[in-house]
């Protein structure tokens, strides 16, 4: 560890990160480097205080559960018994909605984002509630589909409080952080430039070094701030649970993932993901606020856990969690030893572009030898090679990708018309993706104009540039972002996650986490 680490980080008198390894209950291997405030002199080390920022998800879900354990409410009560001043969203929503990020809610950070209003004030608990009235469209049916919301978990924080009686500060600390002896661990409602401990979080650009700007957190999605030290004590309590009554049930509900309508999984349980690496199934969540930036991840089957947490995005806990998890576990392909030799190419064509219905973008290139798929998320790419498993018949051919999951492809007159495929590059969950049509029959320009949004009461200009060849989105005064080609009326957002569609004189605008958002033509 101390060799694969020597190189990551290399000035001390810079922010920094801490990691501990945990091995049967102990900490096997613990790492720091750089300062927690550099004004003050504070290295980081065990009892740093990090905002783990949506890592918080997981104590929120904790509180829901011991609540519905003394019976202050039923995870499948509909929100409205404790929230009526919500608005109607057409559908019966339960709490498990909102823990499975199923409600179909759009996440009001990200709306907050696109519409350049996130503002100090905006961004409350408090506002986002009284904001649900603009947003009374779902993305879709609750239960139908997975799609994370910060929305959601902020609304459990004020069905926890009106169950309890309490604020969501007070009910964490007396009934998770004192439990478990976490002395560290504390929620901040109020805007704070430092955590108690002094930590700050930093922005580095240039290799300049400036305090990061601070907002209040999304509390319940966020909000949370802990050490490494203290996590290993929460880490410890899913194998021999002390919280509430004490019950074995308390830790298998949390760790259970919801179901869709349909009968599937979506691989998500109370503010944790289930999915697998390299062969193991991990339990595990990422966060990140501010600057701050946390990587969670439990091995059950090897009793290990990998926990990574910075005060700065210069360095990233998920490629350490990364590089560490690719040293202490073993290389185990799932299937490996049935595919290993077979190189079967099947004469349809695969190749192309695909696209869900919440925007995930995916490349399929393929020749004479290989085939790969790329999956592009806002300014990155994650390339998969695929490996034949089988054909059914001449409609569906399965392959498995480099981290183990099925892609399955559909065939219609020897082409691929769609793909289903549960990876991604974070949240994993069956989607389907339809072929794109590439073959464009109309001249780029014809997509110029000024669209108007009755929502948000806001325009959106869409130029052409002659020079460039290209369209251009105005979003904001003196901004404007190119749009790229991804097929026929459907573009992406350079260097960003959202796509863009034209449908009958309508922008479509949106990205995996909130989409629909519609705009008619006016101009």
């Amino acid at each position: 560890m101390d060799s694969l680490l020597a190189s990551t980080h290399k000035n001390e008198r810079s922010p920094g990160y801490g990691l501990i390894i945990i091995h049967k209950g102990e900490i096997a291997y613990a790492h720091s480097t750089g300062m927690a405030n550099i004004k003050e002199n504070i290295p980081i080390g065990l009892n740093t205080q990090f905002n783990i920022g949506s890592v918080t998800k997981q104590f929120t879900a904790m509180c829901i559960l011991l609540l519905e354990e003394t019976g202050k409410l039923k995870c499948t009560d509909e929100i409205h018994i404790y929230l009526p001043e919500l608005p109607d969203y057409g559908y019966p929503i339960t709490i498990n909605h909102l823990l499975s990020h199923t409600s179909g809610i759009r996440d009001y950070l990200e709306v907050m984002s696109l519409i350049n209003k996130s503002s100090e004030k905006n961004l409350s608990n408090e506002r986002m509630i009284s904001y649900q009235h603009n947003l009374t469209e779902l993305n879709f049916p609750p239960g139908e589909r997975f799609t994370y919301s910060n929305t959601g978990y902020m609304l459990l924080v004020k069905i926890i409080e009106r169950a309890s009686g309490k604020s969501y500060a007070e009910y964490a600390e007396e009934n998770i952080f004192t439990p478990l002896g976490m002395n560290n661990t504390y929620i901040e409602p109020e805007r704070k430039q430092k955590l108690h401990d002094g930590t700050k979080s930093y922005r580095v650009k240039a290799q300049k070094i400036k305090a990061a700007k601070v907002y209040s957190d999304a509390l319940g999605a966020t909000g949370v701030n802990s050490t490494l030290h203290d996590m290993h004590l929460w880490d410890q309590n899913f194998k021999h649970n002390i919280l509430g009554k004490k019950s074995k049930e308390l830790i298998k509900k949390m760790e259970t993932t919801f179901l869709l309508n349909n009968g599937t999984h979506c691989n998500y349980a109370l503010g944790l993901v289930i999915k697998n690496y390299r062969g193991y199934q991990t339990i595990e969540h990422a966060g990140g606020w501010t600057e701050y930036l946390t990587q969670y991840r439990r091995f059950p089957s090897e009793d290990v856990s990998v926990i990574v947490a910075s005060n700065t995005t210069s360095v990233s806990p998920f490629n350490l969690c990364d590089k560490i998890c690719n040293v202490i576990l073993k290389n185990i392909s799932i299937g490996k030893e049935q595919i290993k030799n077979n190189a079967y190419l099947p004469s349809p064509v695969l190749s192309g572009t695909y696209l869900s219905e919440d925007n995930f973008l995916n490349y399929v290139v393929q020749n004479d030898t290989d085939i790969h798929l790329i999956n592009k998320y806002g300014n990155s790419k994650t390339q998969y090679r695929l490996t034949y498993v089988q054909s059914k018949g001449d409609s569906v051919i399965e392959y498995i990708d480099s981290t183990n999951n099925i892609v399955t492809f559909y065939i219609a007159s020897d082409t691929a018309s769609s793909i289903l495929w549960s990876g991604n590059y974070y949240f994993v969950y069956p989607r389907a993706y339809a072929r794109v049509q590439t073959n464009n029959t109309h001249t780029i320009n014809q997509f110029t104009g000024k669209y108007y949004s009755e929502e948000f009461e806001r325009n959106i200009k869409i130029k052409y540039h002659k020079k460039k060849e290209s369209l251009f989105i105005h979003p904001f005064p003196f901004i404007s972002y190119q749009l790229v080609p991804v097929g026929y009326s459907i573009f992406s957002v350079a260097n960003e996650k959202h796509i863009i569609r034209f449908q009958n004189n309508t922008l479509i605008a949106g990205d995996d986490w909130i989409y629909n958002f519609k705009f008619n033509k006016i101009k």
